[in-house]
């Protein structure tokens, strides 16, 4: 265990023992061997997963010698899993690899279920319409789903998957809870047993600013005639200031005293009014953290869910979140500075344990109700298994489960419960709906107008860039191509300006497609502007030269940058920290932009 401290003691830094040890019990699959593939394994082995497995049923070509690190001139003619397995096991003794050899695009039912196991599958390089079923079985699953593809330079990346709860997004500069509108009763006490006027000068230099905030305030609310006035506007505070400045001490050398500049410095972060982040009402408002047998059903025994469930219900009684427990830095002496820690600390606790026991006893609910469910069946064969022959009444065996949820796992939890989300996301085919339509939209909303007239001006079909969404597009196109003529547009010897003119025609079918009224859809009470002819006007002929001259290949460096990104995205759905992409992410690498799409 040391030596595992050690060896990942940067990436702990990061998210943590608990975020460490989530990526140490994560399982990969990766369908496809391709440079894209073992980029991301390669990042996912060095991070420190459980296991991964490779499967691929192709064999090492020329080609992938000049884009695969992880192949050599010796690999020709053999298994690419096999021969990329054996390099990547020597990155980390600690993980474990294997490899599959058959098809990664197989659907078959045994082939599907293979994929049952893992905690996260990865499918790299596939035609579209080989990702779908492959999707529907693990979004079904409640089984993430990454499905990442480059196609020279273009890189695309989605994230299909039905839930994905998150237990700290990891907010930057997020502001410290520090509960001054509405002090808890031990912070209070504190408080009032601070009497300024008999403390030292020395004693008053080293008060932390968030007392003073607290001495100021009484007066503040004095001169208000308000004794629930709170400075939270910026006009407030700036009226505010000169309460806390009057309580500073004068200096011979002049000046004012560090913790009093700290005070000034901080008001906008610190003088803040308790509020619960709509995100985070969002998810106690979710019928999962309801009440009845239907809402406990739909929650199970995730312990995410029991929690969130315990939260809504402190939430309700008190109004407030569990207190987080943590201060900022503060000029103070050491005495001063720990008895008001110590004050929060304790509060964070009593929270935390009163959160617990509200979990608990959730869980225990929902045990029974399993039990209850047992048949009359498994009962009787239970009560078989205790009896002896000898007649005596014996002690049935036990079957209810350990409590899933620890004290530390729910002080976790109660420290960042303002920083929880939720995502819920698609299948690979979702975007044959409103989502396709809203990329189209933005590509219709790229065009420069006219100063004098306003209207959209056509881009120049030689134009030497692209809106993303105009390459995420071009994908589709690509696929269909593919479909239809069983080859990639710009391979098999054929010239690219005849394969552009058949891709060119197929970008105006799928967008016809994607504007086409469904049959039933009611009549939009606003019409908009969006037609076939204002995207295509935006939509350069010579990104189809450009896809045609890709030929399918697959860029080193571009699957390099896209491989650390998918497996960014892997360690956060395993460790649920930090915001995973939601949806689609397209990397255009002529520009270096990226640009996410929900589909």
């Amino acid at each position: 265990q040391k030596m595992k401290n050690q060896r990942y003691d940067r990436q702990v830094r990061l998210w943590g023992d608990d975020g460490q040890n989530a990526i140490g019990s994560t399982s990969v699959c990766m369908l496809g061997a391709s440079a894209l593939g073992t980029e991301i394994l390669k990042s996912l082995v060095l991070a420190g997963i459980d296991s991964f497995c490779i499967v691929d049923d192709a064999l090492v070509t020329e080609p992938d010698l000049g884009t695969n690190f992880f192949l050599e001139a010796s690999d020709l003619g053999k298994s690419r899993a096999k021969a990329a397995l054996i390099q990547l096991n020597e990155l980390n003794p600690s993980v474990r690899g294997t490899f599959s050899f058959r098809s990664p695009t197989s659907a078959t039912y045994a082939h599907l279920d293979e994929l049952r196991p893992f905690s996260v599958v990865v499918a790299t390089n596939m035609p579209e319409c080989s990702a779908a079923p492959i999707s529907a079985y693990l979004y079904e699953r409640g089984i993430p789903l990454i499905y990442s593809r480059v196609f020279g330079f273009l890189g695309t990346l989605r994230v299909a998957v039905a839930e994905h709860p998150i237990v700290n997004t990891h907010r930057e500069n997020a502001p410290p809870d520090l509960r001054l509108d509405a002090p808890f009763p031990g912070l209070q006490k504190l408080i009032d047993g601070v009497n300024i006027e008999m403390m030292t000068d020395e004693q008053v230099r080293h008060t932390p600013y968030l007392i003073l905030y607290a001495l100021a305030l009484k007066e503040y609310r004095k001169s208000l005639e308000d004794p629930a006035a709170f400075p939270g506007s910026y006009a407030q505070r700036k009226a505010f200031l000169p309460f806390v400045m009057a309580l500073a001490r004068e200096r011979e050398s002049g000046g004012t005293d560090e913790n009093f500049d700290q005070a000034k410095e901080s008001l906008t972060r610190s003088l803040l009014k308790t509020q619960i982040p709509s995100g985070v009402r969002a998810v106690l408002a979710d019928p999962k953290c309801g009440e009845g047998e239907e809402a406990a059903a739909a929650r199970g025994r995730d312990p995410f869910w029991i929690m969130c469930t315990a939260i809504r219900r402190f939430v309700d009684l008190h109004g407030v979140l569990p207190l987080p427990g943590q201060l900022p830095d503060m000029a103070s002496d050491s005495a001063s500075y720990t008895r008001l820690s110590a004050v929060y600390h304790d509060a964070a606790m009593a929270d935390a344990d009163e959160v617990l026991k509200e979990a608990h006893g959730l869980e225990k609910r929902t045990t029974a109700s399993d039990a209850a469910g047992v048949s009359a069946t498994e009962a009787d064969a239970e009560h078989d298994e205790n009896d002896d022959g000898s007649g005596e009444p014996k002690k049935l065996k036990s079957s209810a489960p350990s409590s899933s949820i620890s004290h530390e796992t729910c002080m976790r939890l109660c420290k960042n419960a303002a920083a929880i989300a939720l995502q819920r996301g698609t299948r690979v085919d979702s975007w044959r709906g409103d989502g396709f339509r809203s990329v189209l939209a933005s590509i219709a909303a790229t065009a420069q107008r006219d100063e004098e007239t306003g209207a959209p001006l056509p881009v120049s079909p030689n134009a030497g860039s692209a809106h993303p969404a105009v390459w995420l597009l071009m994908q589709r196109a690509v696929d269909r191509f593919a479909e239809e003529k069983s080859r990639f547009p710009g391979t098999n010897g054929i010239p690219c300006e005849m394969d552009a003119k058949d891709l060119w025609e197929r970008v105006t079918r799928i967008v016809d497609e994607g504007l086409a009224k469904k049959e039933g859809a009611e009549e939009s009470m606003e019409q908009d502007d969006l037609t076939a002819d204002t995207v295509l006007e935006q939509v350069p002929y010579s990104a189809c030269s450009e896809m045609c001259r890709y030929a399918a290949s697959e860029p080193h460096a571009v699957a390099s940058l896209l491989g650390g990104i998918a497996a960014q995205e892997v360690i956060k759905l395993a460790t649920r920290q930090y915001i995973p992409v939601e949806n689609t992410l397209v990397y255009d690498a002529h520009s270096g932009l990226t640009e996410t799409f929900n589909l």
